[in-house]
């Protein structure tokens, strides 16, 4: 039996998400509603979720912790810069003040739930008057520890059968805190790679009433579609894709 490497997401984001698409609709939907300006991803990752906008126009900036995220990022375009999600400061220097403030795939729930606050003043201080804040919120019930067992692509030939992914989610206390391991394989029991993150979750109102604490106006948070003004006055509907609960707010 090979030994189970420990990775960061960093090493395996990519299985996980590389062929995701069905939320690019929403990124989109939400750039073209904001003011003219710069899109700013926060805990951009590899980019995954913002780059396409850079096609459509738009100058995109991205924050991570992760040096090798921010190096995937900058590789795909996006001017990526190394700092905390929760630091007014580490914001300012990314770029100029955006029009859009995006925060993909809950990253903003790896921080400590006392630090969540401090994040989202940080993205509604930044952002331009009349721009958009956009937190995504995984729905997959945090709360039930379980084990599930999904396919992903092998991560040294994607034309090649998946391998497996056995995540569980082991609920740490009362305070909505959740342990997530991952294991990745050719085939279960033959792991190889090892994940392990702990997520500090909210209900969507709770994340709601940050927004407005935050300074933010016209907070809305859905599961299917969320309704804003856009900078001309005309009222769009943003699609959430599946899985998601996505919280927008106006400054």
């Amino acid at each position: 039996m090979p030994p189970i490497h420990d990775v960061t997401l960093a090493d395996v984001y990519h299985l996980d998400f590389g062929r995701r698409t069905d939320d690019l609709t929403t990124w989109s939907a939400l750039a073209d509603a904001a003011p003219s300006g710069a899109v700013l991803d926060v805990c951009c990752g590899d980019g995954r979720a913002t780059k396409h906008l850079i096609g459509a126009g738009r100058k995109v900036y991205g924050l991570d912790t992760d040096s090798k995220f921010c190096a995937l990022a900058r590789g795909v375009g996006i001017d990526a810069t190394t700092g905390e999600a929760s630091s007014v400061a580490a914001l300012r220097v990314v770029g100029p003040r955006p029009a859009l403030v995006v925060c993909a795939y809950s990253s903003l729930f790896l921080l400590p739930h006392a630090r969540h606050a401090e994040a989202i003043d940080a993205m509604a201080e930044v952002v331009l008057s009349g721009g958009f804040v956009a937190v995504e919120a995984f729905a997959p019930k945090l709360h039930e520890s379980r084990t599930v067992d999904s396919t992903v692509a092998d991560p040294n030939d994607p034309t090649s059968p998946p391998w497996v992914r056995r995540t569980t989610y082991t609920v740490v206390d009362a305070s909505r805190t959740t342990r997530i391991t991952r294991l990745y394989g050719p085939e279960a029991g033959n792991w190889t790679m090892r994940l392990e993150e702990t997520v500090y979750w909210r209900d969507p109102d709770e994340i709601a009433l940050l927004f407005r604490r935050a300074g933010l106006t016209d907070v809305e948070w859905s599961q299917s579609l969320v309704r804003l003004f856009g900078d001309d006055g005309i009222r769009r509907v943003v699609p959430v894709a599946p899985g998601m609960s996505l919280t927008v707010g106006r400054r």
